[in-house]
């Protein structure tokens, strides 16, 4: 064997005519075509089994398959055997390089040495395509394609308008920074990410889309920043990201915080709330042992402990949802409740005096939030933390002994 030219893609071989709804997957292989004894011939080498597979490709081409060449993928058809290589996950370039040698074996032509043993152009551009800063707009691949095999991608600054779509297809990417854009829609598609850090600041986004529970996104995503744009309101289902670590939602409009799920984000250790219009915090902070909570520049509602009963029967879906709640049934039924009634169950309200969880419909008391530890602030005006009772009887205790029920 003598000069090669070598791809490391993923490979499925198919019989030609077979579905490409296979059962089978492709897996990765190092693909490698060279010159034997005057024969152009393709070795597939499996990486974890390190099988070979070997074929004829002089005067054995019946037709090259090139329109997602751009995304990484295309098929070779062979004669004998009628085989389909089907390549995927590979470099653009390369694969682009491939179909120029492949058409010069197809016309019966020589291909250079030099060409054929160029077979580094994956291998020695790999590490810096796994990073790419673009600095000026005019840099930006617009008519071009994404290297498959990109892990970072910073475009700050770039006077972007619209979400490219195509980083949606980059598998591999792990951080995102479109910071100091125009930005102001976010599609939904961004739950097919893998990103790890996320960093949306200094844009002009005024809605976040609903990411599903189940979704690459949500299992992924650890540092999220959109601040400094023009959220309002975030959506009740914002928490089922919860594998964050790092959320940055400083220098919007926000009037509120989602309460749903945010007891399930044990990784949280820093939430930063600055410059915002909320005016009360929710009860579950305190409880999260973050190692920073920035709320400074909000206009907090003073504490106002002066609730008196309502005089009103509970409905029956106050009363129900407090012993489903407070059951062993919750945790099995969750997944399989109406979407609104999960959000609403969805909210940890635990009753300030008998310490159990609230229904949907709790009494609210604001009580002010004395602890300084790890939490930045107006001293002069202190965040105050929405607390809840869970029934009359909580109410009268409350009211009989303020003092014991205080937030440290």
């Amino acid at each position: 064997m003598f000069a090669a030219m070598r791809i490391c893609s993923k490979v499925l071989v198919l019989e030609c005519g077979t579905s490409h709804r296979s059962r089978y997957k492709p897996k990765k292989c190092v693909l490698s075509l060279c010159e034997e004894k005057g024969d152009y011939v393709v070795h597939i080498t499996h990486c974890f089994s390190n099988t070979n597979q070997k074929y004829k490709i002089s005067a054995n081409i019946e037709v090259l398959f090139t329109s997602h060449i751009e995304e990484g993928s295309m098929t070779i058809r062979l004669k004998s055997p009628p085989k389909d290589i089907m390549i995927h996950q590979a470099e653009s370039s390369d694969l682009m390089k491939l179909t120029k040698i492949l058409n010069l074996i197809i016309s019966g032509k020589n291909v250079p040495s030099r060409i054929l043993s160029s077979r580094s152009t994956n291998e020695l551009r790999k590490a810096s395509q796994r990073r790419l800063v673009i600095n000026k707009r005019e840099d930006y691949p617009f008519c071009q394609g994404f290297s498959i095999s990109l892990q970072e991608v910073i475009a700050k600054g770039l006077r972007l308008r619209q979400f490219d779509t195509r980083l949606l297809k980059l598998s591999s990417l792990r951080f995102l920074d479109l910071s100091a854009n125009l930005l102001e829609i976010i599609p939904q598609e961004i739950q097919d990410l893998n990103v790890v850090h996320f960093c949306l600041s200094s844009n002009h986004i005024k809605k976040w889309p609903s990411i599903s529970d189940s979704s690459s996104l949500a299992k992924t995503l650890e540092i999220l920043d959109l601040g400094g744009n023009e959220l309002v309101w975030l959506p009740d289902d914002f928490w089922l990201l919860t594998n964050l670590r790092i959320v940055n939602l400083s220098n919007n409009g926000l009037r509120g915080v989602p309460v749903a799920f945010l007891h399930k984000l044990h990784r949280l250790c820093v939430l930063i709330l600055n410059d915002n219009q909320l005016d009360s915090l929710p009860s579950i902070l305190p409880s999260l042992r973050l190692n920073q909570l920035v709320v400074y520049n909000n206009p907090f509602l003073p504490s106002d402990v002066s609730v008196k009963p309502s005089g009103v029967v509970p409905t029956l879906l106050s009363c129900a949802s407090s012993s489903l709640l407070r059951s062993n049934w919750y945790l099995r039924l969750e997944n399989i409740l109406p979407w609104n009634l999960r959000i609403a169950l969805g909210v940890l309200r635990t009753c300030l005096c008998c310490r159990l969880r609230c229904g949907v419909n709790p009494y609210r008391i604001l009580l002010s939030y004395k602890s300084w530890l790890n939490i930045s602030c107006d001293r002069q005006n202190p965040p105050n933390i929405l607390t809840y009772l869970c029934s009359d009887k909580c109410l009268t205790l409350f009211n009989s002994h303020t003092w014991k029920y205080t937030l440290d």
